[in-house]
């Protein structure tokens, strides 16, 4: 995989955006409580254009991090994916733009005041923070992704992608956009789990994007592509850790991933996650052992995730 990694001031505001109004907690409080009214904002103005939120926040970060800048452009693109071109919402572009823009400047101001008054502005600073990643993908990376293929299909592993690295708001996150074939990742110094490098969270987004082709999202239902993309990949990408010497495969180490990777609730208990581990592992373990194609795979797992209600 050829990736493109960059250092973005507009995909870290409405990455911020994206985490906070989606309940995640945070690992810069004063940061967080800096931007909130501008979100505030932001989301006020989404609700009154009748623009869903929730789903065009995350739509505009993956065109932020594939480098679109100018924000009109920004929400004629993010408005096209979401509900197509000639939608009643395109006569409120520039109000959403506009809002954009008071984020972005909200957050510039916010990471000046609380963060970093005497450092290197934002994009230095992340370029700065991400060289030990970059420096540990290019020792790695090709690896973990070799046998991630390996393992699943030649075909799950995209071709390319560009990487943004963003500012450290949730203290270790990121998020895959498979559309976009572009990832948004947190500049972290310091890994925030020993057991779990933060080069296999890269690993682990990078392995969902191919997820959209039809070849294999035509075997799982639309709302439930994202879940199922994420939970399988989560086993091949511990199984090449072990390869690579980076972290060992078991179902304890894949029960650590679903919680640092925030796949399961951090108020679930420990037993709760333990059994979840547990039956990704066995999911995992069945298709090593048989001949059984990745879309099947995934389809199964889709209903282990997502089991069918009783009809009888």
């Amino acid at each position: 995989m050829e990736l493109t990694w960059k250092a973005s001031e507009s995909a870290s505001a409405l990455y911020a955006a994206t985490c906070l109004s989606a309940g995640l907690a945070v690992a810069d409080a004063r940061l967080a409580e800096a931007i909130a009214p501008a979100i505030g904002v932001v989301l006020a103005e989404f609700a009154a254009c009748g623009a869903p939120a929730d789903r065009l926040l995350p739509i505009l970060t993956g065109l932020a991090t594939r480098g679109v800048e100018d924000n009109r452009q920004l929400i004629e693109q993010g408005l096209a994916k979401l509900v197509g071109s000639r939608s009643s919402l395109t006569a409120s572009t520039g109000r959403l733009a506009g809002a954009i823009g008071g984020l972005e400047a909200a957050y510039q101001n916010a990471y000046r005041t609380t963060v970093a008054a005497d450092a290197p502005d934002l994009v230095d600073e992340l370029s700065l923070r991400g060289r030990p990643l970059l420096e540990q993908w290019k020792t790695r990376g090709s690896g973990l992704l070799l046998h991630i293929a390996r393992s699943t299909e030649e075909n799950v592993i995209a071709a390319a992608a560009e990487v943004a690295l963003v500012y450290p708001l949730v203290g270790g996150h990121g998020i895959a956009f498979r559309s976009l074939n572009a990832v948004t990742f947190e500049a972290v110094l310091t890994n925030p789990g020993d057991a779990l490098p933060e080069v296999l969270r890269l690993a682990w987004l990078l392995s969902q994007l191919n997820l959209d082709l039809p070849m294999y999202a035509d075997h799982v239902s639309a709302p439930h592509l994202e879940a199922v993309g994420q939970w399988a990949m989560v086993p091949p990408v511990l199984a090449a850790a072990e390869i690579v010497k980076l972290a060992p495969f078991s179902a304890e180490a894949v029960g650590s991933a679903l919680a640092a990777w925030r796949l399961v609730d951090v108020a679930e208990a420990e037993d709760v996650v333990a059994a979840k581990a547990l039956t990704l592992t066995t999911w995992w373990q069945t298709y090593q052992q048989g001949k059984t194609p990745w879309t099947v795979a995934l389809a199964a797992l889709e209903q282990m995730l997502f089991p069918c209600p009783d009809q009888s």
